[in-house]
């Protein structure tokens, strides 16, 4: 399956001395890999990797993280690692009205799937989960960190299983875990409108409840990328009610 990805950013590379691609694994024999396949340093920059299912069973691939946002990019906290991230399983502090809803699509043994990121200059974050607080600044990076989630074996029967051992309408406890990851029926509306449901599946972003997403990772070095942070505002973080056992709520008469 061929696809490509458009970054709305934009990155300048001078020099590439060096790609290491890897699967995190000590030992990529019948395991997925991915490695770097192109890499074009005109005008704008079209960078292509390759994954390849060498297991013995069906993965699924990360394809888009939420509604809206096929990736993440960010700078690593060692202010030199352009991070491209697509997968769920990442913690964040984030509360959403409605949490995002990725996307996965099987590889079957044997297969390979290729993807392209068009990238361009500076590049700007590109934020789902994280909630780190921005100011102005520029900065350098001189490596890019590309990683992809994938899951294997049966996904969609994996996570319905998930949502499921929730559903016991007697228990409190599964009540609310069943408000938080929702129900098999609100899964199975969520992936009527995919075409091809024997090779596709959307699942819920469930704050890390739904466990067993591995991650293939590829690394370009020797980069020269512009990366601009320009928020100021910090995004909001919900305040620790672990401890709490009484919640008052105040009502004030509006001026108008």
């Amino acid at each position: 399956m061929n696809k490509q990805t458009i970054i709305t950013a934009t990155l300048l590379i001078c020099v590439l001395l060096s790609i290491s691609s890897k699967a995190i694994s000590k030992d990529n024999a019948g395991v997925p890999t991915i490695s770097v396949t192109k890499l074009d340093l005109t005008y704008k920059t079209l960078i292509s990797y390759e994954i390849r299912n060498n297991s013995n069973q069906d993965i699924w691939i990360c394809d888009s993280i939420a509604q809206g946002f096929n990736f993440e990019a960010f700078l690593d906290e060692d202010g030199q690692t352009l991070v491209i991230r697509k997968r769920l399983d990442v913690p964040t502090s984030i509360m959403w009205a409605m949490r995002p809803i990725g996307k996965y699509v099987r590889l079957v043994p044997g297969k390979k799937q290729t993807e392209s990121l068009l990238i361009s200059v500076p590049v700007y974050p590109i934020n789902v989960y994280t909630s780190k607080k921005y100011s102005y600044s520029v900065a350098k990076a001189t490596r890019m960190s590309i990683e992809i989630g994938y899951y294997v074996g049966n996904l969609p029967k994996m996570y319905l299983d998930m949502l499921q051992v929730h559903e016991n309408p007697t228990d409190d406890r599964s009540k609310i875990q069943n408000m938080r990851l929702g129900a098999a029926a609100g899964f199975n509306r969520m992936n009527e409108s995919l075409r091809r449901r024997d090779d596709e599946v959307r699942i819920q972003y469930t704050y890390q409840e739904f466990k067993g997403e591995k991650v293939l990772a590829t690394t370009i070095s020797d980069l020269n990328i512009l990366y601009k942070e320009t928020w100021t505002e910090p995004r909001y973080t919900p305040p620790d009610l672990t401890t709490c056992n009484r919640l008052e709520i105040q009502y004030e008469p509006s001026n108008s």
